[in-house]
């Protein structure tokens, strides 16, 4: 989590999200949701970022634009709040989910050990060729490497499909 700054000394919250600067390339699902609507998606130096098409106005933030991390939640080898860490927006994006789009940045893995520390847990992901075999594949996981802790796609967005079957409820009764 930041306090993202932009130069126009308008501040807005984020999630910062380090991926590999090849994700595009090799996630055909992540290249089809996340849709550039000005710039490119390229983390191929440690400064670029990409913004989410919401927060980018927020911010008053374009491509070419300089934002500032001012504050981090990050491992305990960073300084929490500084004002040296500039980024270059080179892309802002958009999805279809307005939560994403109001509050994610993506920079690289490279970005991420040397502005969010390397001692920061690290969350990593699969996809499934077939969803409905997560249980299974959660289940090889735990059985090969004990000590790792696993979580289904079910379980990451519970409060998602809890508010879903909630909203269905409601829309039943009326």
């Amino acid at each position: 989590q930041s306090l993202i700054a932009g130069t126009s000394g308008r501040q807005s919250a984020s999630l910062i999200r380090a991926v590999s600067p090849t994700i595009r390339q090799r996630d055909e699902g992540f290249a089809r949701e996340v849709k550039m609507i000005s710039g490119a998606f390229d983390l191929s130096k440690p400064t670029n970022i990409v913004l989410g098409s919401e927060l980018s106005r927020q911010l008053g933030a374009r491509v070419g634009s300089k934002i500032n991390l001012l504050a981090l939640s990050g491992g305990s080898d960073v300084d929490l709040i500084s004002n040296n860490r500039l980024f270059t927006v080179v892309g802002i994006f958009t999805c279809g989910y307005a939560e994403i789009n109001n509050t994610f940045s993506f920079i690289s893995l490279e970005a991420g050990e040397q502005y969010l520390g390397e001692d920061i847990s690290k969350l990593y992901s699969l996809k499934l060729q077939k969803s409905e075999k997560d249980a299974y594949v959660i289940y090889q996981l735990q059985q090969s490497f004990p000590d790792i802790q696993a979580q289904s796609w079910r379980e990451y967005n519970r409060s998602f499909f809890g508010a879903l079957r909630i909203e269905k409820n409601i829309l039943m009764m009326l």
